[in-house]
């Protein structure tokens, strides 16, 4: 049976919700690109001391987070533990397959890039340079086994897939984050947008959440 429509109070606090996650998220990655001090927009004149890389906060699968969080906010999919371990697997997973093929990584891209730089675009002179495996093999395996670890562990949450897939086919800002990328944006952001929506969702008597941490 189709689901019908809900009320529009529930529409209410679902758009009141997820713009105010998505905001505090903006906001605070408004302050860290305006406000900090950023070097190696160009390449540094020494390349033996690369330019620092920028400190990315916002990723825009965060906007399916927030509006499963104020949309869905009964769905085991989106509760604490889920969303953090989920966001934890994929991340992890995106990582380990960036060494099959990042060119970086291998002995013909190995040194044609500098850390400031876009992998794709700079090796000039390594041209044939590629991955161990091609990336448009890579990128769809990030998501693939993401879910299923997150299934075998019973922490489905299915946007933290596109978090794995941002990892790999993100510019070179993303990809030069390495680990970090897990830290922030991702569990950064997934802990904010956690925190506003328990604070949200119980301010309405006919809602509540987390059902479970």
């Amino acid at each position: 049976q189709i689901p019908s429509g809900h009320t529009w109070q529930f529409s209410f606090w679902a758009a009141f919700g997820t713009f105010v996650g998505i905001f505090t998220i903006t906001s605070i990655d408004k302050v860290y690109r305006t406000e900090m001090p950023y070097e190696g927009v160009e390449p540094p004149k020494n390349p033996t001391n690369p330019a620092p890389f920028y400190l990315i906060v916002l990723i825009n699968s965060m906007a399916a987070v927030s509006a499963m969080l104020f949309s869905a906010f009964t769905s085991p999919l989106v509760q604490p533990r889920n969303i953090i371990v989920g966001h934890a697997v994929a991340g992890t997973v995106a990582l380990c397959i960036d060494f099959l093929s990042n060119p970086r990584f291998t002995s013909d891209g190995a040194g044609c890039c500098l850390p400031h730089e876009n992998i794709f675009t700079c090796c000039n002179n390594h041209l044939e340079a590629e991955g161990f495996v091609p990336r448009w093999i890579t990128t769809p395996l990030a998501p693939s086994l993401s879910i299923a670890i997150m299934a075998k562990l019973g922490v489905v949450h299915p946007p933290a897939c596109a978090a794995a897939v941002i990892y790999l086919e993100g510019d070179h800002e993303i990809q030069n984050m390495g680990w970090l990328y897990i830290v922030q944006p991702v569990l950064f952001d997934c802990t904010i947008l956690i925190i506003v929506s328990v604070v949200i969702n119980n301010l309405s008597k006919d809602r509540s959440y987390p059902l479970f941490w």
